[in-house]
């Protein structure tokens, strides 16, 4: 998913179904998470949603949002 700083969405890509609700949820988690974070450009963050792990990256007006899922959690590991 990639946002600006404002929370709006401009791009986003989902690989498992979810349900608009899930995918609202998802959202949600995201920007809970980087709305007290502090900021620095190319800084990366990690935080938990639920069983998972996300990362976001700050980049001039734009956040950048990674979530691995299922089998293929790559980002499990990045603490």
């Amino acid at each position: 998913l990639v946002a600006t700083k404002a929370g709006d969405v401009i791009y986003e890509r989902f690989y498992d179904r979810l349900s608009e609700a899930e995918k609202a949820d998802v959202r949600a988690a995201f920007f809970q998470a980087s709305h007290g974070a502090r900021l620095e450009d190319g800084r990366d963050h990690a935080a938990a949603y639920k069983g998972a792990r996300f990362v976001f990256v700050p980049q001039s007006d734009l956040i950048f949002y990674l979530m691995g899922s299922g089998d293929c959690d790559e980002l499990a590991g990045v603490e």
